[in-house]
């Protein structure tokens, strides 16, 4: 499932990938990043909308003891996180509300990408 999640991913993957990336591969990478951003909440509106309910993550943080490592071998608290989707209702025409100005928004942003696209292109592929 692509989520508003998984732009915090691509992020990452973007910073790794941008070291082995070209100058070009990087502008246009830079360029379409709110693109990919829009698509991804399309994907997860139309989801929510098949579905008839959206999956939120909250986080559940639990606390436990654990022997430590260190030279004192005293007791001490180790803080764990843990995400379980968990369904949560929707209002249908809100969301068919949200998908339509996301879709407004991602043809603006198409528009917008394709010239900033062209650009990168003249300037790193000019040759």
């Amino acid at each position: 499932m692509k989520s508003a999640k998984m732009s915090s991913g691509m992020v990452l993957a973007l910073l790794i990938l941008s070291a082995c990336a070209s100058r070009y591969q990087r502008c246009v990478a830079v360029e379409t990043a709110d693109l990919r951003i829009v698509r991804a909440l399309i994907a997860e509106a139309e989801e929510n909308l098949e579905r008839g309910f959206a999956l939120a993550e909250p986080r559940l943080v639990t606390t436990g003891y654990q022997l430590c490592l260190d030279r004192s071998g005293l007791s001490c608290a180790k803080v764990k996180t843990q995400l379980k989707k968990q369904p949560v209702a929707i209002d249908p025409e809100a969301e068919r509300r949200k998908l339509a100005g996301l879709r407004a928004r991602e043809a603006r942003l198409e528009a917008d990408a394709a010239a900033r696209v062209q650009q990168c292109r003249a300037d790193y592929l000019a040759g």
